[in-house]
């Protein structure tokens, strides 16, 4: 599995979903960022970007496995939303639920963070 961003992704996946192995948030995370970092940035790997990165953003949105961090979560949704071009493009399987996902996310992710924003800024003009 060392190497392989695909493999990693859907070990990630076992854990957080808890398919065939006991449900592991934190292992989930250290999967997925395994494989974020184990792509390969000479296109072999483009099919499973928006995919790997839509699950970072998750993570990071929820605090599954990783502290709550939404400006990283929107980091990640972004390079999800550019990757799931790709799969549009290249007619991938599925493409359509998956860039969906990617815009449900993004939207709650903006949504959060305006809320955060309206709240600081009422706390500070109190």
């Amino acid at each position: 599995m060392d190497g392989n961003a695909n493999a990693c992704y859907k070990v990630g996946d076992a854990y957080y979903y808890g398919d065939f192995v006991a449900s592991n948030p934190a292992l989930a995370f250290r999967y997925y960022k395994k494989a974020a970092d184990y792509l390969d940035y000479s296109d072999t790997d483009d099919d499973i970007k928006a995919d790997i990165f839509y699950r970072l953003a998750l993570c990071y949105f929820k605090g599954s496995g990783v502290q709550l961090d939404l400006l990283q979560a929107l980091s990640y949704v972004n390079q999800a939303e550019t990757y799931s071009y790709y799969d549009r493009f290249n007619d991938k399987f599925m493409w359509e639920s998956v860039a969906k996902r990617i815009e449900t996310l993004r939207a709650q992710i903006i949504a959060k963070l305006d809320a955060q924003f309206a709240e600081l800024k009422s706390d500070n003009n109190a």
